[in-house]
């Protein structure tokens, strides 16, 4: 039922792309993790008994956030 509903959803909101189901699971724990949300709490939205699951299968962090995050640093000068 879940996957025919997604697919429903899916044409009703016209998305042509291959998305899945699991893809809003990436998608949330990734921007959880850029708005700085504690570990924890991620691995807890997405029912993981720990971050380290959640890490290594969910989150994605490009480049250009990895770049992001290193000029958030207090430059010393």
């Amino acid at each position: 039922q879940f996957y025919d509903d997604f697919k429903n959803m899916k044409k009703d909101l016209n998305i042509r792309q291959e998305v899945r189901p699991y893809s809003s699971r990436h998608s949330t724990a990734t921007e959880l993790e850029l708005l700085g949300v504690s570990p924890s709490v991620i691995a807890q939205v997405l029912r993981h008994k720990n971050y380290a699951t959640t890490a290594k299968h969910y989150i994605d962090i490009s480049d250009g956030n990895e770049l992001a995050a290193v000029d958030k640093i207090p430059h010393r000068g």
